[in-house]
């Protein structure tokens, strides 16, 4: 591909020059196709410019684009073709790799398109822009259009976004259909005496979305009691708000019905909303000045820690402040503390209680007090 290119101060450089680097094809696009006017292109396209005018005509690496780009975007032919990395986190979240993510987006945002179009864009080799097009053809996201040379189109997202999940709901009801195998292929090797149920112990649960998971397990199986410190963040999830909020809501009711009391203390006051739904299947009380979190259950067993908000439960977080123990002691030592905090608390009604709020299928509607 030829670029005629542009000297500072000068009306054109006399001689055009090829340049056939990945690097050297996104300028090329940018130089040919910027519009008169449009300062958000030229002035990027200017800094690109200045970097291969220089006497050595060098082409501008990888690392000076993301400089004139901090924001991981390139334009091509006046077209963003990529998304912010947090929403193409949300992307890969739903089974695609970071290169397949981007690659999808690039042909989403530049219509039917030639190989060598995507890879200028998203920066591959020929060979592995062909090689993730087929990845993304096989799952239905890309479709390869007959002609030559042949050119590529994106699947709409009101298709895409289903295929995916419906690539994902199989593969976990493919691993539901082996659960039981697994299981007992592994309790078959680990010796009969980790299962002893007097072994005590105290175990540091790592990351925010094990502890969501720890804490669910524990109201899942409840039989008779579970009180409960919690913070506004771990009554949102009880009332189906939030991460893992359904999860929760429904354990919270399943519970209930088994016939468990469930008491909860928490620092709220009587707008919190949550509390419309909650106050149905618990009894809450309010306390002030609250700063950690415990959840025990039955006398057997609990979880302990700092309150923990939505941004720490997430696969993400590398906490690690939270305890789960069977210790018979520390748990009845806890309890203890747990009632002498309950008779301190003051009893919680829900403003307007009396309006409905939520159905027996765990959520609400209302906006997070």
């Amino acid at each position: 591909m030829e670029m005629r290119m542009f000297a500072p101060g000068k009306s054109a450089w006399p001689t055009t020059r090829k340049i056939s680097t990945p690097a050297g094809r996104i300028l090329n696009k940018f130089s040919m196709n910027v519009p008169r006017g449009d300062s958000s292109l030229t002035r990027p396209v200017a800094s690109l410019v200045k970097m291969v005018v220089l006497p050595k005509f060098q082409i501008p690496t990888v690392d000076q684009l993301k400089i004139v780009f901090p924001h991981n975007s390139v334009v091509y032919d006046g077209t963003r073709t990529t998304m912010s990395e947090e929403d193409l986190k949300i992307l890969t979240g739903f089974g695609l790799s970071a290169i397949q993510a981007k690659t999808y987006v690039a042909v989403l945002s530049l219509g039917r398109s030639k190989a060598s179009q995507i890879c200028s864009v998203v920066g591959l080799t020929r060979s592995e822009t062909y090689r993730i097009l087929g990845e993304l053809s096989v799952r239905g996201l890309v479709q390869r259009c007959a002609g030559s040379p042949a050119t590529f189109a994106a699947s709409p997202p009101c298709e895409a976004v289903p295929l995916l999940i419906d690539r994902v709901a199989r593969r976990l009801a493919l691993m539901e259909e082996k659960r039981a195998r697994l299981i007992e292929c592994l309790e078959v090797r680990v010796p009969k005496r980790s299962f002893e149920a007097s072994t005590e112990r105290f175990d540091l649960i790592a990351g925010g979305s094990a502890v969501l998971q720890r804490a669910l397990q524990l109201i899942t199986r409840v039989e008779h009691d579970y009180a409960k410190v919690s913070s506004r963040f771990g009554i949102r999830r009880l009332a189906g708000e939030g991460l893992w909020g359904k999860d929760f809501s429904r354990a919270i009711i399943a519970a209930k019905n088994r016939g468990v009391r469930i008491r909860i203390i928490s620092d709220l006051d009587a707008n919190f909303k949550p509390t419309r739904f909650l106050s149905r299947y618990a009894e809450i009380r309010e306390l002030k000045d609250l700063s950690f979190y415990f959840d025990i259950v039955d006398l057997s067993e609990m979880v302990i820690g700092p309150f923990l908000a939505d941004e720490d439960a997430t696969e993400r977080s590398s906490r690690q402040a939270d305890l789960w123990t069977n210790n018979s002691n520390f748990i009845h030592g806890m309890h203890s503390l747990f009632e002498r905090l309950w008779e301190s608390a003051t009893e919680h009604v829900p403003a307007h209680k009396g309006l409905p709020a939520a159905n027996d299928q765990g959520s609400i509607n209302s906006p997070q007090g």
